[in-house]
This record gives C-alpha cells, structure tokens and sequence, in this order.
C-alpha cells in the first residue's frame, strides 16, 4: 500500500478508509499492519465505520484503536434501519439510536469529557 502514495512535497494530501467487519482489514492486526502503517506516514479518515450485527463491539474496538493512532473516523450511515442490510446508526428520522449508533454517541461524549 505505501508504494502506491502519491508525492506529496506540500504534504496536503489525506488518506482515507472504509473499516467495517466485513472487508478483508477486519481486526487490529491488520489495522496496526496496514491502517497504522499510513497513518504514520500521513493522516488518515475513517470515511466509514460500521457493523450490520448492530451490536456495537466492533466499532468500540475500532475506535479505541484508531484513538491511540490518532486517527479519525466517522459513523456510516445517518438513515434509519435496523443493520440489517446495512450499518444504520438510527432507527427513525427522530435520531433513537441503534446500539451501534449508541456505542458511537456514547464514545464521542466520553472523549469530549
């Protein structure tokens, strides 16, 4: 991966990623290995963190990683549902979150404390 990185003498450019369990860079081994190689080199944005099981462990454990790499990273999607086609961080236009989307409320107020 860090062969293909663009020359970048202004260093303006940003790497980004799209983390969920279900692509082939699905735990912290390959997020050290990989994500982490990047993010060392350059920043790096989680354009897209999420889980179809809608229980909330993985992005919890994505989040606590990417904290201490310094790396940010955003919720997908802000559309109801219920995970099951796709991650859903609420269940209705009224905002109640599912528990994915409650793990990732609930670790944005812990940081903000």
């Amino acid at each position: 991966m860090l062969g293909h990185m663009p020359n970048d003498p202004a260093r303006a450019l940003v790497a980004s990623a799209h983390v969920y369990p279900f692509t082939s860079c699905n735990d912290e081994g390959c997020w050290e290995s990989t994500l982490g190689a990047v993010a060392a080199r350059m920043p790096l944005v989680t354009g897209e963190i999420g889980e179809t099981d809608c229980r909330g462990e993985f992005v919890q454990q994505y989040m606590r990683w990417a904290d201490a790499k310094k790396v940010s990273y955003l919720g997908w999607t802000f559309n109801p549902g219920d995970c099951g086609k796709r991650p859903s961080l609420i269940v209705d236009w009224r905002g109640t979150p599912t528990p994915y989307g409650a793990a990732i409320r609930d670790h944005f107020a812990e940081l903000s404390r």
